[in-house]
C-alpha cells in the first residue's frame, strides 16, 4: 500500500563531491526546507533549496557541469486516506447524505467516521451548502438539507476537512 506524505523540513547532512571539485566550494548555510511539501502516494515531487558556490579567488571552471551528490536528512508525516461513498435518500422533501469510508486491501481499518461537509444540489443550484456531518457510527456519517423542493436529481457534495477521508459525491431524488 502507498500514502502521501507531508515532507516539513529537510537539511544537506553530507555531500559527495566530484573529484577536483571540494564540497568547501559550496554555501550550503542556506539549503534548508521548512514548510510543507507533499508527496502523492507513488509519486515524486520536488524543492528548491538554494546552494551556491563559494568566490574562493581561485577558477573553480572545473566544476562546471559536475554532478555533487547529497544526503539529506529530514521529518515527514503521512496520513491514511481512505476512500468514501456518498448516497443520497430522500423522505418527502428533506434529503439525507450517507458517507460511508472504505479500507483498500493492506490499509489499517477505517479508525473513524468521516468528518467535513456537504452541499446539496438540485441541478446547478446549491439548496444547503457547508452542512456538517453527523456520526452516526463507526464509517459513516450523515447530513441533512431539510424543507427544499427539488424539480431535478439532487446531488450531494462531500467535502472532507481532515485529510483522512476522499471527497465524494452521490445523487438521488
Amino acid at each position: 500500500m502507498t500514502v502521501p506524505i507531508t515532507v516539513t523540513s529537510m537539511r544537506i547532512t553530507a555531500v559527495t563531491a566530484p573529484a577536483g571539485c571540494p564540497a568547501s566550494y559550496l554555501d550550503l548555510n542556506s539549503a534548508t526546507f521548512l514548510g510543507s511539501l507533499v508527496v502523492p502516494a507513488s509519486g515524486t515531487n520536488s524543492v528548491s533549496v538554494p546552494i551556491s558556490l563559494i568566490d574562493t579567488g581561485s577558477n573553480q571552471d572545473s566544476c562546471e557541469n559536475k554532478v555533487f551528490s547529497f544526503t539529506y536528512w529530514g521529518t515527514a508525516t503521512y496520513t491514511e486516506v481512505y476512500a468514501t461513498t456518498t448516497a443520497v435518500t430522500s423522505s418527502g422533501v428533506t434529503y439525507t447524505a450517507t458517507v460511508t469510508a472504505s479500507a483498500s486491501s493492506g490499509q489499517d481499518p477505517v479508525p473513524s467516521s468521516p468528518t467535513g461537509t456537504v452541499t446539496f444540489n438540485d441541478g446547478s443550484t446549491a439548496l444547503c451548502t457547508i452542512v456538517p456531518l453527523t456520526s452516526t457510527g463507526t464509517t459513516t456519517s450523515t447530513a441533512t438539507c431539510g424543507a427544499i423542493t427539488g424539480d431535478e436529481t439532487i446531488t450531494a457534495v462531500y467535502t472532507n476537512t481532515d485529510g483522512n477521508f476522499t471527497d465524494s459525491s452521490g445523487t438521488g431524488s
